[in-house]
């Protein structure tokens, strides 16, 4: 059997990182409250496979947060694109306006018109 090498206030920073309570680690981890209590003041030694899970169960959440990152950055630039395009087709209309005889003015507010919608 593999040596434990998570002391309890590693144990504890992990279950705080995670934000689990005493009960939520238990049940996470498929242990009794007891248990969790032991490992937290250091009574039992953190077994390997409930540090392992606990590890994961952290990396997890981290990659979450990454793409929860990466995929509000993808909607923005999504949202940008979708400006660009109106600022495209509102440039169209400038350009249209101009080579159909109409003045600058005319041109500007058709393209002010065009960026309202």
């Amino acid at each position: 059997m593999p040596e434990n090498k998570l002391s309890p206030s590693a144990f504890r920073q992990l279950q705080s990182d995670l934000g689990l309570t005493n009960a939520e680690c238990a049940q996470v981890l498929g242990v009794t409250l007891h248990a969790v209590e032991q490992w937290r003041s250091g009574r039992r030694p953190v077994p390997g496979p409930a540090a392992v899970a606990l590890e994961l169960l952290k990396s997890n959440r981290q990659l979450e947060l990454a793409l929860d990152i990466h995929i509000e950055k993808v909607k923005e630039l999504a949202a940008g694109a979708g400006e660009w395009a109106a600022l495209q087709a509102a440039a169209r209309g400038v350009i249209a306006a101009r080579f159909a005889g109409h003045g600058l003015e005319e041109a500007i507010n058709r393209l002010a018109q065009l960026l309202d919608q």
